[in-house]
């Protein structure tokens, strides 16, 4: 069963400019691991005079991927890869189910142990009053 991950990018001082830029490169680079569809995470809809949102409405994009720790982590490290790779400062949230992890391109050895547990989090089987419905 896919299940979806939600990415979520940001930059201080960030303009529009910059976001339509940051997700096409990020999106291709998800795109590229095959571990699953990556679509945008649309806004509020289309904008006015146009038939369908574009990639200037997104506010992230969603990776619907096997339930495997392989592909997690798999995506997370093309994303801090991502991250890291100027000097902006720029940070990723993921979100899969009930469970959050904020990254930035800096590798730590705390950020690490936070990207491990997490994972775990997101793999471990589903019990009772999980939060994780899809």
């Amino acid at each position: 069963m896919a299940r979806q991950v939600f990415v979520q990018v940001s930059e201080d001082a960030a303009g529009a400019e910059w976001d339509e830029q940051a997700l096409a490169v990020l999106r291709t680079e998800l795109d590229g691991l095959g571990v699953g569809a990556v679509a945008l995470a649309r806004g509020a809809g289309a904008r006015p005079g146009t038939r369908a949102p574009d990639i200037a409405e997104a506010v992230g994009l969603v990776v619907s991927i096997a339930q495997v720790p392989d592909a997690l982590r798999q995506m997370v490290t093309t994303v801090t890869g991502w991250l890291g790779r100027d000097h902006a400062h720029r940070t990723a949230r993921l979100v899969l189910g009930g469970n959050e992890l904020e990254v930035t391109g800096i590798s730590s050895q705390t950020q690490e142990r936070l990207i491990d547990a997490w994972i775990s989090a997101c793999t471990a089987p589903a019990g009772p009053g999980s939060r994780d419905h899809g």
